[in-house]
């Protein structure tokens, strides 16, 4: 377990926040979170992913939701930004009322991840929708949180993306 922020060190104005090391089984990807990350429970799942085809992972910590499935498409890593920049496009041409942030990609860990942020002003929550290449595979992760903890949860989440690999733990770059 590693240490991402600790109370009353220079910086930062909140709680501990201690990061382990998760597993998303069946999607081929490792990465660091937040203590207290887990499964979302049926009843909520049903509510908040009325489709019969849920996201393979659905997990929980407080008011944070993660969502990660396998998208279908055959990747590379070489392909990350293009495929986050194409799903930024997307998104803005399916739900036009969310702000959308450009689409960026961080080289900082195991895999490149592409990344981009959409602020849902009427609901109060923000996503940041992420993308990568495990196993030859695109796995997109979607982060959901309320607006008025985006400073924290975009700091947290940035930081994670340093810490994403394939579980074999194999540094897949294109």
């Amino acid at each position: 377990m590693d240490r991402f922020c600790m109370e009353g060190s220079e910086g930062c104005s909140q709680e501990d926040i201690l990061l382990e090391t998760r597993d998303m089984e069946g999607l081929g990807l490792q990465l660091e979170l937040p203590s207290g990350f887990g499964p979302m429970g049926e009843e909520r799942q049903e509510r908040l992913y009325p489709w019969e085809e849920r996201p393979a992972i659905l997990w929980e910590n407080g008011a944070v939701q993660l969502a990660g499935q396998l998208t279908g498409q055959e990747m590379d890593s070489g392909q990350t930004w293009q495929a986050a920049w194409a799903l930024q496009e997307m998104a803005g041409e399916l739900f036009p009322e969310y702000e959308r942030s450009p689409a960026y990609l961080d080289e900082r860990g195991g895999l490149p991840v592409g990344w981009f942020r959409m602020s849902m002003a009427e609901r109060e929550e923000e996503h940041i929708k992420a993308v990568c290449a495990a196993g030859g595979k695109m796995v997109l992760v979607t982060f959901t949180y309320p607006a008025g903890a985006a400073l924290q949860w975009r700091s947290i989440i940035r930081h994670s993306f340093g810490t994403w690999r394939e579980m074999d733990g194999a540094d897949q770059r294109g």
